[in-house]
């Protein structure tokens, strides 16, 4: 199926870790959703929890970022307004200030929490949105970070959720995801870290056993990837 899809030249198109996914998941979904095929209904103006994650790593990427080394919130406001108009006008009007407002409120919380940790952590944003490029299993796969961060003296690949991290670890415990894996392939580095920065319960999930401690609002969780 991967044939599907190749370059003018013959050879295959690289595939995202959010398409390999879907793949894994459903293949065809999966088709369905490279062939162009699924619905394209108009659907309500409603908060979904996807709009929630776009707005909110929006702003985590213009807030910790190389260019905002000490990781000043002062401009978070004005940053939020900024992807909520980009992403979501809908919640501007006044019958949706509810739940506009409670948006907000989990963003700052979100955001004054991994200031915590990387303060506390001794821990510095490398880079934002970097591309990665590499090859699994004779696939080409490409995806973009959310984040590299510098800690102990590593590199961490770092992917931001707007979840809590119940469900994540008990996937990557039990072997079903993936994502990760991609990033570590593709950034070429042997020693390098890879985790999750679950937004709604301050977490920090490593894929390896690491040696830093939780904080008073914030928690490392380090997992053995054998």
């Amino acid at each position: 199926i991967f044939d599907l899809r190749k370059n003018s030249d013959g050879s295959l198109r690289p595939e995202s870790p959010s398409s390999l996914e879907k793949l894994m998941i459903s293949p065809l979904g999966w088709f369905l959703y490279r062939q162009g095929l699924e619905p394209k209904t108009w659907d309500v103006e409603e908060l979904s929890v996807a709009t929630q994650g776009t707005i909110a790593h929006g702003v985590f990427e213009d807030m910790f970022s190389p260019e905002n080394p000490t990781y000043d919130l002062s401009n978070i406001d004005a940053c939020i307004e900024k992807r909520i108009q980009e992403e979501a006008i809908f919640l501007t009007k006044a019958h949706r200030k509810l739940d506009y407002e409670q948006l907000k409120s989990s963003i700052l919380k979100a955001a004054d929490e991994f200031k915590a940790l990387l303060d506390n952590t001794n821990t510095d944003v490398k880079s934002t949105e970097e591309k990665l490029t590499g090859e699994i299993f004779g696939i080409p796969v490409a995806g973009r970070t959310d984040a590299i961060l510098t800690i102990l003296g590593k590199q961490l690949v770092l992917d931001y959720k707007k979840s809590g991290s119940k469900g994540r670890i008990k996937r990557m415990e039990s072997g079903y995801d993936h994502q990760l894996l991609l990033y570590r392939v593709m950034l070429n580095d042997s020693s390098a870290l890879t985790a999750y920065y679950t937004m709604n319960d301050a977490t920090l999930v490593v894929d390896e056993n690491i040696t830093l401690k939780s904080g008073d609002n914030y928690t490392i969780v380090g997992l053995d990837n054998d």
